[in-house]
C-alpha cells in the first residue's frame, strides 16, 4: 500500500501544477477586453437602432397602404350614400305616390262629399 500511496498526488500538488500553467492578466488584456466589449456594444446598439429604423419604416409603409384601402371604401361608400339619397328623393316625390296610389293600388282622388270634418269635445268625438 505505501507504494500506491507515493503515486498518488495530493490536491495540494495538483492546485500548484494549475496555478503554474495558468496565465498572467496584465493591463493591456484589460484595456483590450475593455476595447472590445465597448465595441461590441457599439455593434449590438447600432444594430438594434437599425431593425427600429427599418421596422417602424415598414410600419409607415403598411400604414400608407392601410390609409389607401380606406380612403377607396370611403369613396365607395360615398358614392353609394348619394345614390340611396336621390332613389329617396326619388320615392318621395308627391307626385310619384300620387301615381302609384293611382294606377297599382286602383285608388282615386277624393271628391268633395266625401270629405268629414272632425271635431274633439273632451273624450266624445262627433262626426259631421
Amino acid at each position: 500500500m505505501s507504494v500506491r500511496m507515493s503515486r498518488m498526488l495530493s490536491p495540494f500538488d495538483l492546485g500548484v501544477a494549475s496555478v503554474r500553467r495558468q496565465r498572467t492578466f496584465t493591463k493591456e488584456d484589460f484595456v483590450k477586453a475593455k476595447f472590445i466589449f465597448r465595441l461590441f456594444f457599439l455593434v449590438a446598439f447600432t444594430a438594434i437602432l437599425s431593425l427600429f429604423y427599418i421596422w417602424s419604416r415598414a410600419q409607415i409603409v403598411n400604414t400608407g397602404y392601410e390609409i389607401n384601402l380606406l380612403k377607396g371604401k370611403q369613396r365607395t361608400l360615398m358614392e353609394e350614400n348619394k345614390r340611396l339619397r336621390l332613389e329617396m328623393a326619388t320615392l318621395d316625390s308627391p307626385l310619384r305616390i300620387e301615381q302609384v296610389a293611382r294606377d297599382q293600388l286602383g285608388m282615386e282622388s277624393v271628391q268633395p262629399a266625401q270629405v268629414r270634418n272632425l271635431t274633439r269635445h273632451d273624450d266624445i268625438v262627433d262626426i259631421r
